[in-house]
């Protein structure tokens, strides 16, 4: 029953920025920050897109997207060599002689 306790958080963690990534899964998802419950108390935030014709909405949001997915495995795969890095650095081939149990 934790997870149904756990289940209105949901929201808000999907608009926190992944840590590797540096951009949350709601951004990269809907190309956008969610709308949270809070918003609804403090005042939401309206985005201009509200005004745009739906085609120009649609290239606008295709073209977001996709250059926060380039950012977002840029982000990753620097992530990545750093922690190739690390490891390689710490690692030590082992040394067999012949006549060891392997």
């Amino acid at each position: 029953m934790r997870l149904a306790k756990a289940l209105p958080l949901h929201p808000a963690y999907r608009d926190l920025p992944h840590l590797v990534a540096k951009i949350s899964p709601a951004v990269l998802t809907f190309g956008r920050t969610l709308f949270l419950p809070s918003d609804l108390g403090f005042g939401t935030k309206f985005h201009d897109e509200v005004d745009r014709c739906t085609g120009e909405y649609a290239r606008e949001l295709r073209s977001k997207l996709l250059d926060m997915h380039d950012h977002a495995r840029q982000n990753v795969e620097i992530v990545s060599l750093k922690s190739k890095r690390y490891y390689e650095r710490k690692a030590v081939l082992p040394t067999f002689k012949t006549g060891d149990l392997v």
